[in-house]
């Protein structure tokens, strides 16, 4: 069980968000805490904001450096899994259905461009 209250903590969600989206938080945070003080109504929205962030915090991302170090692992040889691979297993498909699903995605993106 997770203590929701814990994950919503403002403090706890700035040492858990990368260093480069911290000082983006915290000025929202910041506005949507006086709206919230000031008028009262705010409260429901603070809560909202500090849910969708606490789920960002969660789903850690790789900083741009972790990115270049692993992409350098990977050009020196590093093993690697292919997309379909990790797909299928993530999402509980098979490898074709997974392969599929991929160059869908892949499709619709170039096509958005």
């Amino acid at each position: 069980m997770t203590d929701t209250g814990a994950a919503q903590d403002p403090q706890v969600l700035l040492r858990r968000l990368p260093e480069e989206e911290r000082a983006y938080f915290l000025a929202q945070y910041r506005k949507l805490a006086s709206a919230a003080v000031e008028s009262g109504t705010g409260y429901a929205a603070l809560q909202r904001f500090l849910g969708v962030w606490s789920i960002r915090a969660r789903a850690r991302r790789p900083s741009g450096d972790e990115v270049t170090a692993r992409i350098r692992e990977i050009r020196d040889g590093a093993p690697t899994v292919p997309v379909e691979d990790f797909i299928a297993q993530h999402l509980g498909m098979s490898r074709v259905e997974a392969g599929a699903w991929w160059r869908r995605r892949v499709e619709r993106a170039a096509g958005g461009r």
